[in-house]
Parts: C-alpha cells; structure tokens; sequence
C-alpha cells in the first residue's frame, strides 16, 4: 500500500469571498445562508471573514450592510442587500457588470427567511413589494 497526500487547499483569500458574495443568487445574502448554499471551498469561513468581506464591499460601494433584529433570533442578523446593478459603478474586478445582473435578479435564496425579509421592509432597508413572498 503506498501512501498518498491528499492536494492542499489555502485560506480562502478576502477577494475570493467578496467575489463569491457577488456571484451570490438574489440582491440579499446572510452569513448563514452563505454558509449553507455558497461555494463548498468557502463554507467554512469564519464570521469575521464574512463580515470583513461584506464591509469591503459596502466600502466599494457594492451595497450595504445591514443589521436587524429578528423574532426568535438570540442576536440581530447582519444582512448584505447588493446595490442595484443599474447604480453600481463599472468596472469592478470582482465581477462583471452581466454575471452580477443575472445573479441579482434571481430570487432571494431559500435561507433567508421571510422574517428576514419583513424586518428589513419594516426598517426601511428594503423596498415593499421587492419580495413577492412577503
């Protein structure tokens, strides 16, 4: 039996998570859901990541980062809402403006709950009407 060595994987770097937040489906996206239904190599980032990834493109200005408070939840959940890709500034080496379009307006994933979405409504964060479930 010869031994064998499995490739090793590195640190997701800051620019591959703020890429996969982007190429995220819909205009919403939480750690959690990130976690859940992202890229497999990106699922065991630690929340800070997450958090520094999404402040970074709130910084460029990508969208904004938002913190509500949900029923049943022990902490308020921090939201990223993308900004509209009408008003994001081309060109982002991120993504392209076409892969960002498309993924917007897809619908808002499955883990982000219609609480969720209620209470960014309520706060003013988001549009009504923005979500056909609510």
């Amino acid at each position: 039996m010869s031994p064998t060595m499995d490739e090793t994987k590195g640190q997701p770097t800051l620019m591959s998570i703020q890429t996969a937040c982007l190429h995220f489906g819909g205009p919403l996206l939480t750690c959690r859901a990130f976690k859940q239904c992202g890229p497999r190599p990106l699922r065991g980032i630690a929340n800070s990541e997450f958090t520094e990834a999404v402040n970074a493109l709130e910084q460029a200005g990508l969208g904004k980062v938002r913190s509500v408070r949900v029923r049943f939840a022990p902490h308020p959940v921090q939201v990223f809402i993308k900004q509209k890709p009408e008003n994001v500034n081309w060109p982002s080496d991120l993504c392209s403006q076409n892969d960002y379009r498309s993924k917007y307006n897809q619908n808002a994933n499955k883990c982000i709950s219609t609480a969720i979405k209620q209470a960014l409504i309520d706060a003013n964060f988001i549009p009504q009407g923005m979500f056909p479930d609510v």
